[in-house]
């Protein structure tokens, strides 16, 4: 977590009221938000780019292990149960309502079923059961031709599941939140299935009340960011280039690109 009212202060502090603009709390909100999720995108490119380079042994230094913990600060799971669709001998999660306000989701992470609810379906390996099968991800027009399998066919110890369009509804103003997952084979029905994923962040908000003409922090309706801690100085950055183009200043711009550069720099001496 960030403090919502740490990087605004800082940000109105390097903005400079007086010779660069000034940004309302309403700006401010809007741009956060924005800074958010800005950040939690460029994880899932950064960890993809980490894969290539050369592992740091140090302990905190590794490049691809910095990403992962900060992106496992919004990864969640839940149990969900399936119902049998015995028309196309599969089992379907398509529960309505099930995700509360704090599980929406963002992005996918991996699915796993309990294969235990059957002693034929045990998974053993060197004398330990493995308790979670995994459910391997398959798309639609290769479905078809893995059903007419005979070597392909799924099994309950390696299912897979294909994900149908308007596989996910969030209607937030009536708060539900469907989602819809097909699975091969059928499974008993009511099986849990384990569902990983990465969570929406809650849209961060600095809450005010005026007082003599000033909006003062209110912290009972403030949101605050939902990022890891090392995140602070990239939020304030990001910020304050977005807020560079709203208020019409592009030597604000330049600043923070100067500063990154320079960051960049310093970081790879």
């Amino acid at each position: 977590m960030v403090n919502v009212d740490s990087v605004y202060q800082k940000v109105l502090t390097l903005a400079n009221k007086e010779q660069r603009g000034y940004i309302t709390p309403q700006e401010f909100n809007l741009l956060a938000d924005k800074a958010q999720l800005d950040i939690l995108n460029d994880y899932f490119h950064k960890e993809k780019t980490s894969n290539l380079r050369p592992k740091n042994q140090e302990e905190g230094s590794d490049e691809l292990d910095m990403v992962r913990e900060k992106m496992n600060w919004l990864r969640q799971w839940t149990t969900l149960g399936t119902f049998s669709d015995t028309t196309e001998n599969k089992s379907i999660i398509w529960p309505a309502q099930s995700l509360a306000a704090n599980q929406r989701i963002y992005k996918l992470g991996t699915f796993s079923i309990d294969p235990s609810i059957s002693a034929e379906d045990m998974v053993t390996v060197n004398g330990t059961t493995i308790r979670y099968a995994e459910l391997t991800e398959v798309k639609h027009h290769d479905l078809k031709y893995i059903l007419q399998s005979n070597i392909l066919y799924p099994t309950p110890k390696r299912p897979i599941y294909v994900i149908p369009s308007g596989w996910y509804t969030d209607t937030s103003n009536t708060n539900t939140y469907n989602l819809h997952i097909d699975i091969f084979p059928q499974l008993t029905e009511g099986t849990q299935i384990r569902m990983e994923y990465w969570k929406k962040p809650a849209s961060p908000n600095w809450g005010y009340v005026v007082a003599n003409q000033k909006p003062l922090y209110n912290f009972n309706t403030s949101i605050n960011f939902d990022l890891h801690p090392m995140e602070e100085e990239p939020l304030v950055m990001r910020i304050l280039q977005l807020a560079g183009v709203t208020i019409e200043k592009p030597e604000l711009v330049q600043t923070v690109m100067v500063d990154n550069q320079t960051t960049k720099q310093n970081q790879n001496t």
